[in-house]
């Protein structure tokens, strides 16, 4: 992928598809404002896009451009109110593009700074303006439901032709890649990783909408199993691992009244394998190899390399990793905190853990404002174990492409249903044949108070 950055790269098909989905974002109704963006993403590979001046505009900017004209041309941020989310989202972009100009002057490093700020920022409040209560929020999963179907079909001809049918647009190979006699089918996505790991995030949130719209169960469970497929053909310990933490997490919702007590429990246990392990406690991600071939020892090395050099980054971050290892292999940053403290500092990095855990807090509030709604509480569950599959992927993954918009459009649905403060839970349904948050077999999630 890296050879198309900074390189106009445009296919007639793919800006025949740019053109129809840009139109389509401009004149469908609110509620369907991003279903163009979403069908972008699945399917247009990230290699296609416009480079002015310097300035790299992947279709995605693009189609954050439609957006934001929508928005605009319709005064559709009427209203819109900031939550604490939104102010850590702007921290973690403020903070974070101060210290890297501060420690690089080159005109690419602000270009480079720029067209991050202008995802983090400008997609991100285009989904929040767009995505305003939980009705938006079931369209939003929905569409994830219903595209998985063809994007497994996609990925099914993939794994049996051994070829990738999005190759035309550049950006992938057109040979399926085959690692230890394993194919890893990519799809549109910019490698097998991102697509397993895009599509395994996708599933609690798919998980926590079968019981909120039971009418439409059979579609949710279509919708998983083309989600497992995809992560099974990508043949990625990462992905595979997103699916087991979406179990586990999915499995702690019996001991959700206990959670105060199962974290302190975990914080101390981690502590006392650091005191009686051999090595330290992070080394444990070395033994992680769900699939030959993996690497979690070099993910291990990374973060012990990140520690021990605490003091090349923690003040305005460092220009080069290389010389944290013998081999230069450090280079390859497969860690999104650690990649926060190389480029932005240690100020940086406590930012971006203080936006996860604001996004926690979010969710923790719409759980507790729907005590007693069994289905409600599931669903808001379920968007908080989508939450902890992030904060598990970040430890070996750092995101680029379509999994930035995957983890903005995760924190606006968080803003979108976490009351905007402390809120008092709700008593319990009279009826118990119709919990509260459904009307006729669609969901009715509360909207933030």
């Amino acid at each position: 992928m890296n050879e198309f950055t900074g390189v106009t790269t445009i296919h007639p098909v793919g800006a025949g598809i740019l053109g129809i989905l840009g139109l389509a974002t401009l004149l469908a109704p609110r509620a369907y404002a991003l279903l163009p963006t979403i069908v972008l993403v699945c399917f247009i590979p990230v290699s296609q896009r416009v480079v002015i001046a310097g300035a790299d505009f992947h279709f995605l900017r693009i189609m954050t451009v439609f957006g934001w004209v929508r928005i605009l041309s319709r005064n559709e941020a009427a209203g819109f109110r900031f939550k604490p989310i939104d102010l850590w989202q702007i921290a973690v972009v403020g903070i974070g593009t101060a210290i890297y100009l501060a420690l690089r002057t080159e005109t690419s490093a602000l270009v480079y700074r720029l067209g991050y700020a202008f995802d983090a920022v400008g997609m991100y409040f285009m989904f929040r303006v767009l995505v305003r209560d939980g009705k938006d929020v079931d369209r939003v999963i929905r569409s994830f439901v219903i595209l998985s179907i063809p994007v497994a079909g996609f990925f099914l001809i993939e794994y049996v032709t051994h070829r990738n049918m999005f190759s035309v647009f550049g950006g992938v190979s057109p040979i399926t890649h085959v690692r230890d006699g394993r194919l890893r089918c990519q799809g549109a996505f910019a490698h097998a990783i991102l697509a397993g790991v895009f599509w395994g995030t996708t599933l609690p949130l798919m998980v926590g909408r079968l019981a909120l719209v039971p009418r439409e169960r059979w579609l949710g469970v279509a919708g998983v199993l083309a989600t497992l497929f995809i992560v099974f053909t990508t043949s990625s310990s990462t992905p595979v691992m997103s699916v087991l933490f979406t179990i586990f997490g999915c499995g702690m919702f019996v001991f959700r009244r206990r959670m105060r007590a199962i974290r302190w429990g975990s914080v101390v246990a981690l502590i006392a394998l650091h005191l009686v392990m051999k090595g330290p406690v992070w080394s444990l991600i070395a033994r992680v190899n769900v699939i030959s071939g993996s690497t979690g020892w070099h993910r291990y090395h990374l973060i012990d390399a990140a520690i021990k050099h605490f003091d090349d980054w923690w003040a305005l971050g460092t220009l080069t990793t290389e010389n944290w290892d013998a081999w230069g292999q450090l280079r390859d940053i497969t860690n999104q905190y650690v990649f926060e403290g190389v480029n932005g500092g240690l100020w940086t990095l406590l930012a971006f853990v203080g936006l996860i855990a604001a996004a926690f807090a979010g969710v923790g509030r719409f759980v507790r404002a729907r005590r007693g709604d069994l289905r409600a509480e599931w669903f808001g569950w379920c968007v908080g174990v989508t939450l902890f599959v992030h904060a598990m992927n970040f430890i070996a993954l750092t995101y680029f492409a379509q999994m930035i918009m995957h983890w903005l459009l995760t924190l606006a649905i968080v803003g979108a249903i976490a009351p905007a403060r402390r809120a008092v839970p709700a008593a319990r349904p009279a009826r118990a044949s119709r919990p509260a948050g459904l009307e006729r077999g669609r969901p009715r999630v509360p909207a933030a108070s």
